[in-house]
């Protein structure tokens, strides 16, 4: 049986934050800059925990073991004002296998309630990209 070894890179610094307005009529391809608001979303616990979560709960996919896929999957997902995660999709797959995508959904949809973005004093929507990337070894 052959072994292997997740490497999940969360460089939080990686991640980028763009806050929305909640007005429905906006495009979700325009992305806005976060120049206006007073903070930015946040996992529950911070960085660290983020990380910790991930890495406990992302799985390598057993197909794509088989395959000896590699690489990075940048995904998109919406924090909601209220700290819910909506519109979870995958922005680029390099790794070839098609289950890297699904686990990242499955692992996002788990994530609970961030803490949103405030502009004086009101929450915000927000954008998150989050990049995991995939290595397997033997």
């Amino acid at each position: 049986m052959r072994s292997f070894k997740l490497v999940l890179i969360i460089g939080f610094s990686l991640v980028l934050f763009n806050s929305l307005s909640q007005n429905s009529d906006e495009k979700e391809d325009i992305d806005f800059d976060l120049l206006f608001s007073d903070s930015e979303p946040s996992f529950p616990g911070g960085e660290d925990s983020l990380i910790n979560f991930l890495i406990k709960n992302t799985k390598f996919p057993d197909t794509c073991l088989s395959l000896n896929s590699n690489g990075r999957v940048l995904m998109r997902f919406y924090i909601e004002p209220d700290g819910s995660i909506t519109k979870i999709t995958v922005d680029k797959n390099t790794t070839g296998c098609d289950q890297f995508s699904i686990e990242c959904i499955r692992v996002i949809s788990m994530m609970p309630r961030w803490i949103p973005p405030e502009e004086n004093g009101n929450k915000r929507r927000s954008l998150i990209r989050l990049p995991f990337t995939f290595k397997s070894s033997n």
